[in-house]
This record gives structure tokens, C-alpha cells and sequence, in this order.
């Protein structure tokens, strides 16, 4: 049995995996997941990420904190470098003290857009917001301080039923109010992406780890499209189809029946 520290298991992406744990492969042989939530860990202060994950001795670390608010990013980048990138250096340099597995998500703005097929985890990154651009250097962070002790993971769109801490929801909902208000829905129709409910993330990393053992103030990628490559490399299955998730998730929410 080892132990498993979950930081943001509030959150949408953490709520999912605290939910599906105990039926998975971690869960199943005994493993304890402990969730720490913002209150319980800012992982911008060193001494209290030393202090909390010391503490709890964990195996494996799966950091599911950010700062991802992707327009307040272009006026408070400093805030964001200091939650996507020294926050993750810091629990990096914490993990390789305790030899620990760090497990970080980022995001498909690493990549400029430029491409019109799905994006190859070898593909080189080019980010063109100040939030990619602070992502990036998190990686960098991971990959510098833990060459092989690390799990990284982008994702794209993430809506869960949680919500998203810090954004009042996502996007999903948001579409969702204005359809049952009868307001007036416009979008951006120049950008190509595959949202990712939560529960289906979730539901892969566990496999994975197991594994392993609208004008706006920011850019976005126009095309930004993750192939998943590795995945199928490793035997394991593609998550579902977008438009599946989506109904299974509208379901969850009881807003369909």
C-alpha cells in the first residue's frame, strides 16, 4: 500500500479522480488517496509544500493546481508564473527529496495553433499567451529538476461537474445558462479544439499511472487538437468521443434525462 497526495481535489479534475479512486487499480489494492485542497496546500509557499508533503510521505504527488483563468493571465502574469511554473518547481524539488512520483497537468496552449492536424506530444511547443507561455516553463521546471520521476499530462477544455474553481464554472455551463435563458449565444467559430470532461481524464490517468508506475486579452491556439499518441502507444484506449462525454455529462448534472 503506498500513499497518494492529490493537490486541488476540490476541483473538477480532482473531484473526478477522489471519485473514481477507490474502483481503480490504486484503490482496488489498499493504495490511500489524500486530498489537499488550496486551504490545505499553497503550493507557491516552499516551506508549507515541504512541511505538508513530508508529511505524508506520498509515492506518487498528482498536482491538479493552477492558475488558469487564461485572460487574467495576460495582466497578472507574474501570478500565474508563480502558481504554472515556481509552484511546480517547488513541489518538483520536494518530490525528489522524498523520491516521489510527480504527476502535473498542462495544457494544449503550449502550442501556437499553426498546425491543421492533432497535435503529437513530440510536437514543438510555441505558446502565444502569457498563461502557455507560463505552462511551458512548469514543464521545463519538471523535466530539469525530475527527468525521470515525472508524469505530464496536457489536456484541453476541461469541464467537469465540480465546476472549475476560480472561473465560476466552464464553458459548458455557460452555454448551458445562456441557452435557458433565451439569450443570445456568440462564440468564436475560427478555433478548432476537443473539450475533455473530467471524469473521462480522470478515468484514463488512472489507467495511465498505473501504467507507468469574443475579443479577448489572451491568444488562443487556432487549432488546437491533442492526437494522444502516446496513449495507444502504451495499449491503452482513447477516451470516448467528445460528443459522448458531453451527453454523459449533461446527464450527471441532470440536465438531461
Amino acid at each position: 500500500m503506498v500513499r497518494v497526495a492529490l493537490i486541488g481535489s476540490n476541483g473538477q479534475l480532482g473531484s473526478d479522480i477522489d471519485g473514481l479512486w477507490a474502483d481503480s487499480p490504486f484503490g482496488r489494492r489498499g493504495d490511500e488517496l489524500i486530498g489537499l485542497t488550496h486551504a490545505d496546500l499553497e503550493v507557491t509557499a516552499p516551506a508549507q509544500v515541504h512541511s505538508v508533503l513530508a508529511g505524508i510521505g506520498p509515492a506518487l504527488v498528482i498536482n491538479t493546481s493552477a492558475f488558469h483563468q487564461v485572460d487574467n493571465c495576460e495582466e497578472q502574469a507574474l501570478e500565474a508564473f508563480r502558481v504554472n511554473a515556481i509552484g511546480v518547481k517547488y513541489l518538483a524539488e520536494v518530490c525528489k527529496e522524498l523520491g516521489a512520483v510527480l504527476m502535473h497537468f498542462s495544457t494544449d496552449y503550449v502550442f501556437g495553433g499553426e498546425k491543421r492536424t492533432p497535435y503529437l506530444e513530440r510536437d514543438a511547443v510555441r505558446p502565444i499567451s502569457a498563461y502557455g507561455i507560463s505552462k511551458v516553463a512548469g514543464e521545463h521546471f519538471l523535466r530539469y529538476i525530475l527527468p525521470d520521476g515525472h508524469i505530464l499530462i496536457r489536456s484541453s477544455g476541461l469541464y467537469g461537474v465540480a465546476g472549475a474553481s476560480g472561473k465560476g464554472g466552464n464553458f459548458v455551463e455557460t452555454m448551458w445558462r445562456l441557452a435557458r435563458e433565451g439569450r443570445p449565444i456568440r462564440v468564436i467559430q475560427d478555433q478548432t479544439g476537443t473539450p475533455t470532461y473530467t471524469r473521462d481524464l480522470a478515468a484514463t490517468l488512472l489507467k495511465l499511472t498505473t501504467a507507468a508506475e469574443f475579443a479577448a486579452p489572451a491568444m488562443r491556439p487556432r487549432y488546437s487538437v491533442l492526437a494522444n499518441a502516446r496513449l495507444t502507444a502504451m495499449g491503452i484506449a482513447q477516451p470516448r468521443h467528445w460528443r459522448d462525454a458531453l451527453i454523459d455529462y449533461l446527464r450527471a448534472k441532470g440536465y438531461l434525462r
